[in-house]
């Protein structure tokens, strides 16, 4: 009976790896994929050959405009129940609590092909994934992403690094009750040693 716990904590971890295993890169935030439009730039930001530092102060509505050398084909991820767009993002110093917009223009970046927002809240020094929600559509063509608009909704005086545009799988609600139920499992078989050592 005490391996019981063991196991069912090597399992919970084993299922909580792989599911973070299903974060995808999609497209590389360095200069050698990503242009970065001046004419829309009015975040301070540095980049280098796999990332965009945005630095110091950020304003409410700052934005940073970007091309890629080549469009890519995103339609595959178009499912929302099934896929989460969002960005690799770190902080270098204390993690601002900040919202931000994202919107994926068509290959000839003429158009909108939809709008997504998330929170820069919770980063640390490691690149993590961060989802954005659908928030307006425009095209919905994700066939041809020419490029990417980054517009702040909050602001602060951090800095943060993006270090790409990735997505990731949306576990099935089987998956997530099965993680409450292991978690809460787990939970009572621990209390209930605990308690048996008292009694003794």
């Amino acid at each position: 009976m005490k391996k019981a716990p063991i196991v069912l904590l090597t399992l919970l971890t084993l299922t909580a790896a792989s599911a973070s295993a299903q974060t995808t890169s999609l497209a590389p935030l360095g200069s050698d994929n990503l242009t970065v439009d001046g004419g829309s730039t009015t975040i301070a930001y540095t980049q280098s050959t796999t990332n965009l530092t945005l630095a110091n102060t950020i304003t409410l509505g700052d934005t940073l405009g970007g091309v890629f050398s080549t469009p890519y084909n995103w339609s595959a991820y178009s499912d929302t129940n099934s896929f989460s767009f969002g960005l690799l993002m770190s902080a270098p110093g204390a993690s601002p609590n900040a919202g931000f917009t994202i919107e994926f223009f068509n290959g000839a970046l003429d158009a909108v092909v939809n709008a997504y927002q998330g929170s820069a809240s919770g980063l640390s020094t490691t690149p993590s994934f961060i989802p954005v929600l659908l928030s307006s559509l425009g095209t919905d063509d994700l066939s041809s992403i020419g490029g990417i608009q980054f517009t702040w909704d909050g602001a602060g005086s951090e800095t943060v690094i993006l270090d790409s545009v990735a997505v990731a799988v949306v576990p099935e609600p089987t998956t997530w009750a099965m993680l409450a139920f292991g978690a809460a499992l787990f939970g009572g078989l621990a209390l209930r040693r605990r308690l048996a050592a008292v009694r003794r």
